[in-house]
């Protein structure tokens, strides 16, 4: 009977030879990646080359100035103005740090933005209680009871004058006294005996 083999040649310079192509396909795809992704680095950083140059003006020294001494108040006029809708307070303190207006200094920021809101704003508070600002004359949103809507100072009470000579429609100021006057015992004193 012949007897079968079991054992199989391989000739070591083939599997060398196929180990070698295996390593050859990898470095190939790893230099396509590589050639890939330096393009996107090259594209990326042609775009920030050219919004550098774009920016350049616009941060020259001094142009922030120019808002710092328009003042909060003004510039949340100026918001309002330009805003064609009512906008919260939270919508205008974003506003303006977007155009580089940092409230963040005060002690309250929110309470320094609402006063001045009130005062440069008509108001309204929605069924929720929620609180927007707007352009005096902005037409106002569907079911909003007139008695809620503000218009800043032109419905203010106008402040007395004091001590108009010859205005009997003005209230007087009443008389100075100093405190002291006012803790003197009336009754006379006694004196030495």
């Amino acid at each position: 009977m012949a007897r079968s083999s079991h054992i199989v040649y391989r000739n070591p310079y083939g599997q060398l030879q196929t180990h070698a192509e295996q390593e050859l396909a990898l470095l190939e795809e790893e230099r396509d990646r590589l050639v890939q992704r330096t393009a996107e680095i090259d594209e990326r950083a042609r775009q920030l080359r050219e919004y550098l140059k774009a920016m350049t003006p616009l941060i020259a020294e001094g142009s922030g100035q120019a808002l710092a001494e328009v003042g909060v108040t003004n510039l949340c006029r100026q918001v309002i103005d330009s805003t064609p809708r009512w906008v919260t307070a939270q919508e205008v303190r974003t506003t303006l740090k977007g155009i580089g207006v940092d409230i963040s200094s005060y002690t309250n920021p929110m309470s320094v933005l609402h006063s001045i809101l009130h005062r440069v704003a008509a108001s309204y508070r929605d069924a929720e209680g929620k609180l927007y600002f707007g352009r005096r004359g902005l037409i106002r949103p569907p079911g909003l009871r007139q008695q809620e809507q503000s218009d800043g100072k032109e419905n203010e009470k106008p402040q007395p004058k004091w001590d108009r000579p010859n205005d009997s429609r003005v209230r007087r100021r009443p008389p100075k006294t100093s405190r002291r006057s006012s803790l003197v015992s009336p009754l006379p004193r006694k004196g030495p005996e």
